[in-house]
C-alpha cells in the first residue's frame, strides 16, 4: 500500500505538471476538472469495459447509467459542485465495471440475455456517490475479504497470445482479469484524494461497489507516514509556528542525521576539510 500511494502520489504531480503547460479546454487545469458531469466519465468506462468484455466473450451486458436528482447534474451555476480528477474515477469505473461484466456473463452465459449492470450516481455534501449493481452471482463470504489482496484472483491467468494481424507478429495479453491488481489498487486510487470504496456482495444474486469520491478542497492529500516522510523519517512539513532555526535545531535531528554530521564533524576537526567538499560535490 506505501508503495503504490507513493506511486499514485507521483504520478499525478508528474501528469498535473506536464498536462498544466498545455493549451486546454476551459475547466480543466492540469488534470483536475472543475464541474464536469460523472455520467460522461462513467459511459467513456463503460465502453471501455464493453470492448474488453467483447473481445474476451464475444459479448456484453448493457450498462444503465443514471443520476439518482437531474437537479444534482452539473451546470454553469454549480462550478464548484463536483471538482476532480476525472482520469481517477475512469480507472476506478473501469475496474468495477470490468468485474462486474465478467461475473455476469459467465453466470449467464448460457441465457438469451444478459442481466444489465446498472450504475447510479448522485451527488452528496462533499462527495459524489456511485453504485455500480450487477447480477453476477455474487462473491461467497469466505471470499470477501481476499478481494483486497494483491494478485488474489478467481479468473485464469490471461495467457500470451500470438496476435498476427498486423505486419509483425506481436504478443497480446488480454486485460478483463486475472492480474488480482484492480481492486486493491482502485481502493487506493479512491483514498488517496479523500474518497472510500466499499464492495457488497449477495451471494447468489450479485455484487454492489459504492464509491465515495471527494470534491477537491473538502479533503487533502491521504498518504501513509511512511511516505510523507522523508527517507531520514523527518516531515516535510514545518509544524505550525515553527522557525527556519526550529526545522534544522540538534534537537529534531534523528539518528542518522546526528551520526553523519558527528562523522563529517571529526573529519573538519582532523583537517580533513577536502573530504567533505568532495562528499558534498
Amino acid at each position: 500500500d506505501r508503495f503504490f500511494t507513493a506511486r499514485i502520489g507521483l504520478r499525478f504531480l508528474m501528469e498535473h505538471h506536464i498536462m498544466s503547460g498545455k493549451q486546454q479546454e476551459e475547466g480543466w487545469a492540469g488534470v483536475i476538472q472543475a464541474n464536469f458531469d460523472p455520467t460522461h466519465v462513467l459511459q467513456h468506462a463503460a465502453d471501455d469495459a464493453r470492448h474488453l468484455c467483447d473481445r474476451e466473450f464475444g459479448v456484453a451486458p448493457d450498462v444503465h447509467i443514471r443520476m439518482a436528482d437531474e437537479e444534482d447534474s452539473p451546470s454553469a451555476t454549480r462550478n464548484n459542485r463536483l471538482t476532480s480528477v476525472p482520469s481517477h474515477m475512469h480507472y476506478i469505473c473501469t475496474e468495477l465495471l470490468k468485474n462486474a461484466m465478467r461475473a455476469t456473463t459467465e453466470r449467464h452465459q448460457d441465457a438469451d440475455s444478459l442481466p444489465p449492470i446498472t450504475v447510479t450516481a448522485a451527488f452528496g455534501e462533499d462527495h459524489l456517490g456511485i453504485r455500480i449493481a450487477d447480477e453476477g452471482g455474487g462473491i461467497p463470504l469466505s471470499q470477501v475479504r481476499r478481494i483486497w489482496q494483491y494478485a488474489y484472483t478467481t479468473a485464469p491467468t490471461p495467457l500470451l497470445e500470438l496476435d498476427t494481424s498486423g505486419t509483425a507478429p506481436t504478443t497480446r495479453r488480454s486485460a478483463l482479469a486475472g492480474f488480482g491488481m484492480g481492486l486493491p489498487l482502485s481502493r487506493l486510487y479512491a483514498q488517496y484524494l479523500g474518497g472510500r470504496l466499499d464492495v457488497r456482495s449477495l451471494e447468489g444474486h450479485g455484487t454492489d461497489c459504492y464509491l465515495h469520491l471527494s470534491r477537491l478542497g473538502a479533503a487533502c492529500e491521504t498518504v501513509p507516514a511512511m511516505v510523507s516522510t522523508s527517507p531520514a523519517e523527518r516531515e516535510s512539513t514545518p509544524a505550525p509556528g515553527a522557525t527556519p532555526h526550529d526545522s534544522y535545531s540538534m534537537r529534531g535531528l534523528s539518528e542518522y542525521e546526528h551520526a553523519v554530521l558527528s562523522e563529517q564533524l571529526a573529519e573538519l576537526r582532523h583537517g580533513h576539510s577536502p573530504s567533505i567538499r568532495q562528499s558534498s560535490l
